[in-house]
């Protein structure tokens, strides 16, 4: 139980998640369905980041759909909808890892490049410091 709670609290799980395990008597396993889901997606999203730095250079920019060839045959092979979900988080205003570079009719082949990867990780990272010593205060 204890390694439960452990893992939602590292993938940032809310008080509302984590008390799904007390709403049912399947809750021990709806939590561990929850915690495999944000986990996917954490390791998609570090998937879809390190693709784009290996293949930008090569491709300028890169698609959904582009991106989705790269990785179909991969261990964790996301679907076309799990691509999209992450390029649109990544493109959020809030953490502008991606940009869009041509937009096109259907999502999956408007092509966004990387930028200022690295300038993001440190701001999110002073954001989530201050955050954690304005709650310890």
């Amino acid at each position: 139980m204890i390694d439960i709670a452990k893992k939602a609290e590292e993938l940032g799980l809310n008080l509302q998640e984590i008390a799904i395990i007390f709403q049912s008597p399947d809750g021990k396993s709806r939590l561990q369905e929850l915690i495999s889901t944000k986990q996917r997606e954490q390791n998609l999203i570090e998937l879809i980041v390190a693709t784009f730095r290996k293949e930008q250079e090569m491709l300028e920019s890169i698609s959904a759909r582009d991106m989705f060839l790269l990785l179909r045959m991969t261990d964790n092979s996301p679907s076309l909808e799990e691509i999209l979900n992450v390029f649109s988080l990544l493109s959020t205003d809030e953490i502008d890892v991606l940009e869009m570079n041509k937009q096109a009719s259907a999502k999956e082949n408007t092509t966004y490049t990387m930028k200022n990867a690295k300038a993001t990780v440190n701001r999110l990272k002073m954001i989530a410091n201050a955050i954690e010593k304005g709650i310890e205060k």
